[in-house]
C-alpha cells in the first residue's frame, strides 16, 4: 500500500506539474495572442486608412487629369500654332491704327516650342502718340488675341508727343 501511495503521489505531482506547465503555457500563449491581436487590429486599421487614402488619391488624380485635359484643350484653342503668327506684325499694326498710334514693329528672335514648353516670338515696338493713347494701346495689347508677355515697357514724355518702347513675347505651340 505504501508503494501504491508513493506511485499515486508521483502521478499526482506529475499531473499537477503538467497541468501547471500547460496552464502557464496557455497563459503565455494567451498574452501573446492578445498582443498579436492588438497589433493585427492596429495594422488592419492602418491598412484601411492607407487603402482609403489610396482611393482618395486615385480620385484626386482622376479629377486633376480631367481638369488638366480641359485646361489643355482651352490652351490649345487660345495659343496659336506657329504658322498663325505670320501676320503678327500686321495684327499689331492694325491695333495701333485703331488706337491712333504710330508704331514700328521689329521682329527680334524666335524660340521654338518643344515638349513641355511653349515657343515664342520676341518683338519690339517703337510707339509714338499721346500718353493716354499709348497707355490705352498697351492695355489693349495685354488683352490682344495672342498670349503675350511684356519684358520691358519704357515711356518718354519729354516732347509734345509721348513715345514708348515695348519689348515682349508672343507664345505659340
Amino acid at each position: 500500500m505504501e508503494n501504491f501511495k508513493r506511485q499515486l503521489t508521483i502521478h499526482v505531482v506529475i499531473t499537477v506539474v503538467l497541468v501547471g506547465a500547460l496552464t502557464a503555457g496557455l497563459i503565455v500563449a494567451g498574452k501573446r495572442i492578445n498582443s498579436s491581436t492588438t497589433e493585427i487590429q492596429g495594422l488592419r486599421q492602418e491598412l484601411v486608412t492607407r487603402w482609403s487614402s489610396l482611393f482618395m488619391l486615385a480620385d484626386l488624380l482622376t479629377s486633376y487629369n480631367a481638369r488638366a485635359e480641359q485646361g489643355l484643350t482651352v490652351l490649345k484653342r487660345v495659343i496659336p500654332q506657329r504658322d498663325a503668327l505670320l501676320n503678327l506684325g500686321r495684327d499689331i499694326r492694325s491695333l495701333a491704327v485703331k488706337s491712333n498710334i504710330e508704331q514700328t514693329y521689329t521682329f527680334i528672335s524666335e524660340s521654338p516650342a518643344d515638349t513641355g514648353s511653349l515657343g515664342y516670338v520676341t518683338f519690339q515696338l517703337a510707339l509714338t502718340g499721346s500718353y493716354d493713347d499709348l497707355r490705352s494701346y498697351i492695355q489693349s495689347l495685354d488683352t490682344f488675341m495672342y498670349l503675350s508677355r511684356f519684358d520691358a515697357v519704357q515711356f518718354d514724355r519729354s516732347t509734345s508727343k509721348s513715345s514708348a518702347t515695348v519689348k515682349g513675347r508672343v507664345f505659340f505651340q
